[in-house]
């Protein structure tokens, strides 16, 4: 098994850096232009900043416990404690994973047939008076 990873590992080296800009460049997450003075800026700013960073990092953890649970199950193929720890790694990894993308895909449903957005409300002027 070491002798599999030490030909795989040259050649992940060289290709993983290929796939990780293949994007292009990433902007820079702007939550800082949120008027933060009243109550309702500051759901604003929070909102945006779980939205923008800690969601994609969550999402990052629960997707790599899962890839942990499934190098560990087939590292281990004859212990069967070994076995039973990753199919737990597996089975949390999912149940986190399906939690966070359902709330996710719950909340933009809302947005988007409640029609609801970031927009502040135009509040009603007095007429100037000339």
């Amino acid at each position: 098994m070491k002798n599999i990873f030490k030909k795989i590992t040259p050649f992940l080296l060289l290709v993983i850096p290929i796939f990780s800009f293949a994007t292009g460049p990433v902007e820079p997450v702007n939550c800082g232009n949120v008027a933060t003075d009243n109550l309702s800026g500051i759901l604003t700013w929070a909102g945006c900043i779980l939205a923008k960073q800690i969601l994609p990092i969550l999402i990052t953890l629960g997707v790599a416990g899962f890839i942990y649970g499934v190098i560990r199950f087939y590292l281990a193929p004859s212990n069967e404690k070994e076995k039973e720890k990753a199919k737990g790694f597996i089975t949390k990894g999912l149940i986190a994973l399906f939690v966070m993308v359902s709330f996710w895909g719950i909340i933009n449903l809302f947005v988007k047939s409640l029609n609801l957005n970031n927009n502040s409300p135009i509040y009603p002027t007095l007429p100037l008076v000339e």
